[in-house]
């Protein structure tokens, strides 16, 4: 990990980790890896574990005793105590074998692998560990073939540093007693992974918003079983998420979900078994699947970006109800298909892009329209920034049904200003947070007057069809709600300029990315 890194990890600034380096010479050394200095992340936490946070630096349910070394090895997330050594060993285990020059990917994958063959097939994980070290012998190690994994796993793993990281990786996950503590150190890793990598790969939902998602859609039905998609699942936390808030209900749900690699494919798998479930993911939406039979659907798809290799806009293999998309734009791709899947009592929550409420696009400006008018849209909730780690724009959260044929009242709800700070650069939604949302949204549905929201008229209201069309159905919550007498009008145009402004940010990291790709495509050797 960089000096950037641990700072942001630490919930310090860089100039906080500049000083450590100078000021102690105990401090960790780095090594260079393609010409920058890299950190043991394992050696970092070892020498913060005697620094102490100071009383005014203090997050929300830090105690007096908490350290550095708490804050980066996870001490301070929903992790329980009892398995927080197991996920700090194991993420040590990875920094190491990363730091060393051995592939992020590889060293995730083999973790999830072994607590996913303890979890659900523990008589299994010896043989592949036996398999894998003697295979090491030979300067490489292929799973391929073995019975149980969930996808073809090859990671190669050379030298000494394979062997050791191997052996260590395995003498952790020995120690889990149960499917419930290898899905709760599955999970974290996985998060653990998640954080470290930041900016670089945003590979899984926060937690907050994945257990809010879980919430706002959650049913109890005792006509059958309940039917979930993610046509977006990443590594399966959304439909984890659901099944642990069902809790023992969790059987009766039939789980689908389309993954963008092989990669997250495996991961997907892996996590929903050790959850209880039984899915298995694929790696594209096929038209002939898609119905209106599916009672939940939740996904966070990428923001602003074409799905290559999920479906062509261009193809005509789907039916867009509302109009087609963009070709270089998918968000109101992904929303229509969450519309397309539902049946008549069916709920959608879709992660979206922020400049998808406001976009002026005229083809995205028509399908939302399109959507208003057929009475597709429930619920708009505007999040913070800075829930995710990969970026710090303030995400939506749209919440879809099947439409009813004509426009109807939604619900604006502003959340800007929710989450507890845990970095400089990190918030997450609280449990209050959470329930404040849920109880509007489900007080909204009893066509509950503004003044009835449990958030209040400042903070949630209900917009009839008449207001959104005078609008220019423009979605973003803060345009409807009432301003305070003081509050200049000002404020609108202030709120327009900015969704504006958030559309050609959003352009500019679209082009930004893809810069980036063809540099790497045409430069292998640019570090």
């Amino acid at each position: 990990m960089s000096a950037s890194e641990i700072a942001r990890e630490c919930g310090v600034t860089a100039a906080t980790v500049s000083q450590w380096r100078k000021r102690h010479t105990d401090f960790p050394p780095s090594t260079i890896v393609r010409g920058r200095a890299r950190f043991n992340k394992q050696a970092i936490i070892d020498w913060l574990r005697d620094r102490r946070i100071p009383t005014d630096a203090r997050r929300p349910g830090e105690s007096d005793t908490a350290t550095y070394a708490d804050r980066m090895s996870g001490r301070a997330s929903n992790v329980p105590p009892v398995v927080e050594p197991m996920v700090e060993a194991l993420t040590g285990a990875l920094w190491r074998f990363v730091d060393g020059g051995g592939g992020m990917s590889t060293g995730e994958t083999l973790i999830s692998l072994l607590l996913y063959l303890q979890g659900c097939h523990p008589g299994t994980m010896e043989p592949v560990v036996t398999h894998g070290m003697t295979a090491l012998s030979h300067g490489k190690w292929s799973l391929a073939d073995q019975r149980d994994v969930p996808v073809a796993v090859e990671p190669i793993l050379d030298g000494a540093g394979g062997k050791e990281f191997l052996r260590g990786v395995a003498d952790v996950v020995r120690t889990i007693e149960s499917p419930q503590q290898a899905a709760i150190v599955f999970d974290a890793v996985l998060t653990a992974v998640s954080k470290q990598q930041g900016r670089k790969r945003d590979l899984q939902t926060p937690e907050s918003i994945a257990r809010l998602l879980a919430r706002l859609v959650s049913r109890n039905d005792d006509d059958g079983p309940v039917r979930v998609i993610d046509p977006f699942c990443r590594t399966g936390e959304l439909l984890t998420a659901l099944m642990d808030e069902r809790g023992g209900s969790a059987a009766d749900l039939q789980v689908w979900g389309y993954t963008p690699t092989r990669h997250h494919r495996g991961l997907a798998e892996m996590r929903i078994r050790l959850h209880g479930g039984s899915c298995e993911p694929t790696s594209s939406v096929h038209p002939e699947f898609l119905g209106d039979s599916i009672d939940v659907v939740v996904s966070n798809p990428p923001f602003n970006m074409r799905a290559a290799g999920f479906w062509d806009a261009q193809t005509g293999h789907l039916n867009w109800p509302y109009g087609v998309p963009p070709k270089s734009n998918a968000n109101f791709g992904w929303l229509q298909i969450a519309v397309s899947l539902l049946n008549e009592d069916g709920r959608a929550c879709i992660v979206m892009a922020p400049n998808a409420a406001s976009t002026q696009n005229p083809s995205e400006r028509a399908i939302r329209r399109a959507m208003i008018d057929a009475g597709a849209v429930e619920a708009i909730i505007e999040l913070p920034p800075q829930l995710f780690s990969a970026t710090g724009i303030a995400v939506t959260v749209w919440v879809l049904r099947k439409p009813v044929g004509a426009p109807t009242d939604v619900l604006f709800i502003d959340m800007s200003d929710a989450g507890e700070r845990v970095t400089p650069t990190l918030r997450v939604l609280s449990d209050s947070d959470m329930q404040l949302i849920v109880s509007t949204v489900e007080a909204g549905r009893g066509a509950a007057r503004p003044q009835e929201l449990p958030l209040g008229p400042r903070r949630a209201v209900m917009a009839a069809p008449e207001q959104i069309t005078a609008a220019d159905h423009v979605l973003v919550p803060r345009r409807y709600l009432p301003l305070a007498p003081d509050e200049p009008d000002q404020i609108i145009q202030t709120m327009e300029v900015a969704s504006q402004l958030a559309d050609r940010q959003q352009q500019a990291q679209v082009m930004d990315e893809r810069v980036r790709r063809n540099l790497e495509r045409l430069l292998p050797w640019n570090p």
